[in-house]
């Protein structure tokens, strides 16, 4: 049976993703495209729906999804050029348009996390996760990229509460881009990060 999720009345859905509680209830993350979407970004809300009923209807939340990315839009990837936004004339391309969030739950506590792109006031693009202790009600924030462009981000949640998000970042410079595959982990709820390079390449 398909049944309707996001909200189209105003603006197109994409980047859909669900995960299960231990406790039945199903979350849904998708973002909405505000805007005409730019030459590399877009304004978006990223925002959850839930339901208790196994699909039937999405109403554990209320309207149209709470915003996990805030009150305000953020701007995230829109573009088939992410590892050479500086640099047109490199021959390094990577499509960034609907893998800009994941969701996952922790296994004993039911905790939510949710993975997704920001761009910040100097105009990199940041991993964020944003945790929910309360089924999806409120939710806080922070980042755990800086320096680099970053993309693709996934996150996980171990049976002992470690969190874990991957992603990729681009090291730009006018001759090469560098990709890096990396790791990062909280053992205390998101509040810190530890990030490890699991591999880095430079495709040219």
């Amino acid at each position: 049976t398909d049944v309707a999720v996001g909200d189209n009345s105003v603006f197109p859905n994409r980047s859909a993703r669900i995960a299960v509680a231990k406790d039945g209830r199903a979350y849904l993350l998708y973002k909405t495209i505000e805007g005409n979407p730019g030459s590399a970004s877009h304004k978006t809300h990223f925002r959850v729906k839930a339901s208790d009923d196994c699909g039937k209807s999405w109403k554990a939340l209320p309207g149209s999804g709470v915003p996990v990315s805030g009150a305000d839009p953020v701007e995230t990837l829109f573009t088939d050029d992410f590892g050479h936004l500086l640099s047109k004339s490199l021959q390094v391309q990577a499509r960034a348009r609907s893998s800009d969030g994941w969701i996952a739950i922790d296994p004993t506590t039911g905790e939510v996390y949710v993975a997704y792109l920001t761009k910040n006031s100097s105009g990199t693009m940041q991993v964020w996760v944003a945790h929910s202790a309360d089924r999806g009600q409120t939710w806080s924030r922070g980042p755990i990229t800086d320096t680099y462009d970053s993309a693709y981000p996934e996150v996980a949640v171990a049976e002992n509460s470690t969190v874990a998000v991957m992603y990729i970042d681009a090291e730009e410079s006018s001759t090469n881009t560098v990709f890096r595959h990396r790791l990062a982990r909280s053992f205390d709820r998101g509040k810190t990060w530890t990030t490890k390079t699991l591999q880095a390449m430079d495709p040219a």
